[in-house]
């Protein structure tokens, strides 16, 4: 697979769903704003300002931005965002903070923090983000072979998502009821999802990919994580999340997932 670097073009056109993010209008959820957020996204050239009254949002965006940093070269990493639907249990995982902050205000996402850091460009193993328009659901993978195979299904290949750079290991769960797929650094998140029946999806030691930097959770007061080995202080799920389907039945690290057309 052709290494992409993530250019400002790039990530204006990242999509969700297939559906590409815009840029250029100020949203707003209603009510008096105090105060609004400008998000400079991962690129000088992408800015824009969230309007919300809801102090927990406002909060959120302060973290996004907070965490924002623009890339210039390959020796310097940028945030990966994490996000939580809590109306289907997807997570989803950006390098945009536009896309992040976007689907936080406008689209009833939860932001958890950043899952870590990683480069953009400049080596040589690149993520891909997969879409499965059938399932709903997102899935990112540094194999090459493992996504032309999807592709090859059907599902639709969304470019590159990161970098697979580092020696932080992020670990990858499946839950074979909903589809869903977990990404996480803490190795207490892992196996309290794998202890309430969530399958192994990564590959040597469930690992997906790495990272050259460690997460930042959201609310950090919140999450009982005292680094990669840390407690998880609310069972299997961050902060702000129901407790995920407990999967009986999944398949490992080849599941099938629904939607596939195999």
């Amino acid at each position: 697979m052709k290494l992409t670097k993530i250019t400002a073009a790039a990530v204006a056109a990242l999509t969700l769903g297939g559906a590409a993010a815009s840029t250029g209008t100020a949203f707003a959820e209603g009510g008096p704003v105090d105060p609004p957020v400008h998000i400079s996204g991962n690129n000088a050239s992408i800015g824009q300002t969230f309007f919300t009254s809801d102090k927990s949002k406002q909060a959120a965006l302060a973290h996004i931005e907070a965490n924002s940093v623009i890339a210039a070269d390959e020796t310097t990493p940028i945030s990966i965002f994490r996000m939580y639907n809590p109306n289907t249990g997807e997570h989803f995982y950006t390098v945009s903070s536009y896309e992040a902050a976007s689907l936080l205000i406008n689209s009833g996402w939860n932001y958890e923090g950043t899952l870590g850091k990683t480069y953009t460009t400049g080596h040589s193993t690149a993520v891909t983000r997969l879409y499965n328009k059938n399932a709903g659901v997102h899935y990112y993978t540094s194999s090459e072979y493992e996504a032309r195979s999807l592709m090859a299904k059907g599902w639709v290949d969304e470019g590159v998502a990161f970098i697979d750079a580092g020696q932080f290991d992020v670990y990858a769960a499946y839950n074979a009821n909903n589809s869903q797929h977990n990404y996480t650094m803490f190795l207490a998140e892992e196996n309290s999802l794998l202890g309430a029946g969530w399958q192994p999806a990564g590959g040597m030691g469930n690992v997906a990919f790495h990272l050259v930097e460690t997460g930042n959770p959201f609310p950090a007061a919140d999450t009982g994580y005292a680094g990669p080995e840390g407690p998880v202080s609310n069972g299997s799920v961050l902060p702000g999340e129901s407790t995920p389907d407990t999967a009986s039945n999944g398949s490992g690290p080849n599941q099938t997932i629904v939607g596939d057309n195999s």
